[in-house]
Formats: C-alpha cells, structure tokens, sequence
C-alpha cells in the first residue's frame, strides 16, 4: 500500500445524519474525522488495530473542530487530513473540509496520546511514528492556549449508562459518544434558533461499561451563543470530560485561527 502524507476521503451525509433543520449534525461530522484519521494511521502502519498487538493503543487527549457551515442531506464532504506537529508527548493531526465545488467548509485539529495499554500510561511516540511528522509543521487550526473554563453553574444536567454500542477498539467509551452526551443538555431553543459552528473538548478520564455519566451544562451567556460543558463519572464524581461549544443563528461564521 503506497503511504501519502496526506490522506483525502470523501464522506456522504445521509439522511439518518442529519438534525431537524436538514443539515448534518456536527457529532457526525466528528465520526467522519474518527474515521479519516483512522484511515490514514492504516495506511502509515499505526492505527490502533495495528498497534494492539504491539501493547500499544491511541487515545484523544483534545479536539477543535470550526465549522463555516454545516452541509445539507445528500452533500459530499471531502475530508484532508495529516500528521501535523509533534508536542511533547502528543501527536497532533490536522484536518480541512471541503464540500462538492473545493469550498473551504471547516477546519479541525485533533492531539493524541501513545498509551501503553498494560500499564495504561503514555509513552514516548518512537521513531517510526515521528517519522510522519513534518519538520515544518503545517496547521489547519491550533488548540486554544487557553483551558476550557470549568462549570460553574448547573443549568441542565442529564445522566447516561454506557452501552455496549458506546465502546470502541480499546472497549472504553467512543470519543464521539461523549460529545452527543454533552450536546444533549442543550436547551431546545437554542438547538432550534442557531446551528453549532465551534466545538472544543478535553478529554480527562475514561469510562467503561456498565459506569453513568452525568452531562452537565452552563449557559454562559445567551448573547455570545456559549455553552460549557461537564461529564461526570455519577459513583465517583470523576470529571472526565470538560467541552466548550460555540452557536449561531448566522448563516456563516468567520474561522479564528487564534
């Protein structure tokens, strides 16, 4: 299999995708990056069923995703993505999105840790993984400097079991899992009158079958669209997740690279 430094897939909103307002919702849109990112590793040789055997497994420690808008049922998204940067110990990817006729539609980036799966610890990335990543990093969005502000106020709280359809490769719970989570404490006015544009989330912990998670939400302020999110391990109050997510009622948004 010929190995590129760029991997470029084409991704079909379906109609099962798609919210109330007709066009796809961004939880989808981060499965689509799931996927092109796993892609990829598969062609590099590191994906993560290609590095379980070797004891060894990718977590995702940070996601951004921007979006200009959001696609229509029936829409092809065209996803590139590439080993963007190396920081410390994460392995930074990058993804642009383009819709049918090359339009710049979003932007996204993602950093990852190499787990070692026994000892449930980070690992230096080796040679062989660093390799893949260039000398002059190229971005397509950076992660804010700044923390994702805790939670302060609780102004709607839902509480999730996790499922057997939640698990990944790793058997802890899907990365996405935890945003459509998060997203379902939103205020069903809010969801009506504007559509998401900005996704931010830190992943702090994990969970496994069997735990309930508590979903929290604060509106930071009704104006700005804002919204700070919370999950909860429910038997120990652990904080495994803290999300920012950014609405409008605009038909576009302008991209802060920040």
């Amino acid at each position: 299999m010929q190995r590129t430094a760029k991997w470029t897939g084409d991704y079909q909103v379906h109609s099962y995708e798609i919210g109330p307002d007709g066009h796809v919702r961004i939880q989808k849109v981060c499965n689509y990056l799931q996927d092109a990112a796993g892609c990829h590793a598969r062609e590099l040789g590191v994906s993560v069923d290609q590095l379980l055997p070797k004891g060894l497994t990718w977590v995702l420690s940070k996601l951004r995703l921007h979006m200009v808008r959001l696609p229509k049922w029936g829409e092809v998204i065209r996803i590139m993505t590439w080993p963007a940067d190396v920081q410390r110990l994460f392995a930074i990817r990058d993804f642009r999105l383009f819709d049918e006729n090359e339009r710049d539609i979003g932007q996204a980036t993602t950093s990852w840790l190499l787990l070692d799966v026994a000892r449930k610890r980070p690992v230096r990335l080796p040679a062989e993984i660093l390799k893949f990543h260039p000398e002059m990093p190229q971005r397509a969005l950076t992660i804010n400097p700044k923390p994702i502000p805790a939670v302060e106020r609780i102004d709607l709280e839902k509480i999730f079991q996790v499922r057997y359809s939640d698990l990944d490769l790793n058997r802890h719970v899907n990365n996405v899992s935890y945003l459509e989570w998060a997203l379902e404490t939103i205020p069903e006015k809010l969801d009506h009158d504007a559509w998401i544009y900005e996704f931010e989330i830190e992943f702090l912990a994990e969970t496994v079958l069997g735990d309930e998670v508590i979903a929290q939400t604060q509106l930071v302020e009704q104006k700005s669209g804002e919204v700070l999110h919370r999950l909860q391990r429910r038997q120990d109050q652990r904080e495994l997740v803290r999300a920012r997510s950014c609405w409008t009622a605009d038909v576009a948004t302008t991209i802060d690279t920040m």
